[in-house]
């Protein structure tokens, strides 16, 4: 159900505005997010000053590798990396 109301007044005429729902905003904010996390990571394999250094991509891309060995593998990122 959108609500309309009549507010926007261009050209000396009113026109009909509708209010987003909180669905359509749920729904952006989830979508800009995937779109910063996607950039983010494109931005940090391809662009980052360290990404000529030799690595696993998947590593570069963002904080999972390290959520990875750190949560589910108990600790041991610290012995992968050294």
């Amino acid at each position: 159900m959108r609500i309309r109301y009549m507010e926007f007044i261009s050209n000396g005429k009113i026109h009909d505005m509708e209010i987003p729902t909180f669905a359509s905003l749920l729904t952006g904010m989830a979508v800009s997010l995937v779109i910063y996390i996607i950039a983010r990571s494109f931005y940090n394999v391809y662009l980052h000053p360290l990404s000529a250094f030799p690595g696993p991509k998947f590593a570069a891309a963002g904080p999972l590798y390290e959520f990875y060995y750190d949560v589910i593998r108990d600790g041991t990122y610290v012995t992968t990396i050294a």
